[in-house]
């Protein structure tokens, strides 16, 4: 009687050509979608059965990610192409690294085949852009026609690298025009049409994200301007010698400057002889003359300031 016998010739090993990562690194905290893959052009692949392993950093199994698949979805570049991928989304928390490895089945071998270690660190995140902290200075108060000046200040992060940080002065309200001596300067001037209460915005950008800041200033219409008192000496008049000649002249003034005095005198501008004024800085008073003739008389008022005179 003969026996049948049958022989299975199993293999030590088999190969996985290479694996990666579509990135190296990743930023703490942040959610990144990698794609693992694996080559294996060994046609004795078991390819329902190639997984992507969550290790340590010694090779040590933590779990099991998922099957990787070559068959053109998820991810994966082309059917059949001999490259299994698989997408697995990260977002560490903590600094360090994350590793992964593949393990393939073969026909005929008796244990998994693994693949290197696929390291991706975690690195800190990139800094984030904060837009440019602004100050367009404190509120104030001016009088016209005086400007007002104003004195700006921006400081920003750095963010984008190597961009330039530029400023610039507009009105968002005011019943009038502004009119800024350098609109593009965090330091200048801004005079304005009329009184009022304006505001000022100071704007500065680092090419990607704007500050702002806002002063008010408030107008105050120009003081009244002094004006001369208006002075009146009188009608021309005609005496016959040895009468005096009466005086009744008149002033009138704006009030300006506020509180100050105003008074007034007579005096001769001209004429042969001598006048005599009953009382010189009496608005009504008489005047006698020495010799007849034709005389010119001034009265004169001061606010203290300004002259005005008849």
């Amino acid at each position: 009687m003969l026996l049948a016998t049958t022989v299975v010739l199993l293999r030590a090993a088999a190969t996985i050509d290479s694996v990666g990562a579509s990135i190296t690194s990743v930023s703490v905290n942040a959610q990144v979608t990698v794609l693992f893959t694996a080559t294996i052009t060994e046609p004795s692949v078991i390819g329902t059965g190639v997984n992507l392993l969550k290790t340590d950093a010694t090779g040590r199994t933590l779990s099991v990610v998922g099957v990787m698949n070559d068959d053109g979805v998820g991810g994966d570049v082309a059917r059949g192409d001999k490259i299994f991928s698989r997408a697995v989304v990260l977002n560490e928390s903590a600094l360090g690294a994350v590793y992964h490895r593949v393990s393939a089945p073969f026909r005929a071998v008796i244990l998994r085949t693994l693949s290197p270690i696929i390291t991706i660190q975690v690195v800190p995140a990139p800094p984030t852009n904060v837009a440019p902290t602004v100050s367009a200075g404190v509120d104030q108060t001016i009088t016209l026609p005086a400007s007002a000046s104003l004195a700006g200040s921006v400081s920003d992060d750095g963010l984008p690298a190597g961009a330039p940080v530029t400023a610039s002065w507009t009105k968002v309200s005011g019943p009038g025009t502004v009119t800024f001596g350098n609109a593009a300067s965090l330091a200048t001037t801004a005079s304005f049409s009329v009184a009022g209460a304006y505001t000022l915005r100071l704007t500065a950008t680092d090419t990607q994200l704007d500050g702002t800041d806002d002063v008010v200033v408030t107008v105050n219409p120009a003081p009244p301007t002094n004006v001369a008192p208006t002075v009146s000496a009188g009608a021309d008049q005609t005496i016959t010698l040895p009468a005096s000649a009466s005086l009744a002249g008149s002033v009138s003034d704006d009030g300006l400057p506020a509180g100050a005095p105003v008074t007034a005198s007579w005096t001769k501008v001209s004429g042969p002889g001598t006048v005599t004024f009953g009382t010189a800085a009496s608005l009504a008073t008489t005047a006698s003359f020495s010799v007849e003739g034709a005389y010119t008389l001034r009265l004169t008022a001061t606010d203290t300031q300004l002259e005005g005179t008849d």
